[in-house]
């Protein structure tokens, strides 16, 4: 009996690592994920615009799809990478999947693979949460590196290279400002 639950409680927290259990929905992302897009693109707007980290996914694939918005794939990948920043593992695939797509020089495919090792390696069992603040200091400052000077045609994010930095060492605060 003690051991059947012991199992049972093994299984679910290895099951809910593989969900984003740990990310809080936002009123916001609530409405997105309903479908309904124009009621909820004004609130993520605000919610990012106040700091709501998770928002950002949200809205980011909103700009990346055109959805409820103009399309516009340097804003959808500020806000998806200030979503991944913050840990949100869904946000990490998107990154990944934009780089894959639109691979411009050899520094998308090293920040493809550089996502997909912290977002693997880096993940919280139990909440699903992407942990930056324990990946490999060389991988966090090549990633700083690469979004300061980035592929021709990709944004430069400096508040991203800046969160990498701090994350690599010292104090470990996340600092991003997403331009409204």
């Amino acid at each position: 009996m003690i051991m059947n639950r012991a199992m049972a409680v093994l299984f679910s927290i290895l099951a809910l690592g593989g969900c984003a259990v740990g990310i809080e929905r936002t009123p916001g992302m609530k409405l997105y994920a309903d479908g309904n897009i124009a009621a909820a693109v004004p609130i993520l707007q605000a919610e990012v615009a106040a700091g709501k980290i998770p928002a950002r996914y949200s809205l980011g694939l909103a700009y990346r799809d055109g959805v409820g918005v103009e399309k516009d794939p340097a804003k959808a990948e500020i806000l998806l990478t200030g979503a991944a920043l913050g840990g949100d593992p869904r946000a990490v695939a998107a990154i990944r999947a934009m780089l894959a797509a639109e691979n411009r020089c050899p520094l998308d495919k090293r920040l493809h693979n550089d996502w997909g090792d912290i977002g693997l390696g880096q993940r919280n069992l139990v909440t699903g949460v992407v942990e930056l603040d324990s990946a490999p200091v060389r991988v966090l400052l090549r990633m700083a590196s690469i979004y300061e000077a980035p592929c021709p045609g990709r944004p430069v994010q400096a508040e991203a290279a800046r969160t990498l930095r701090s994350l690599s060492s010292g104090p470990r605060h996340i600092w991003i400002y997403i331009p409204g």
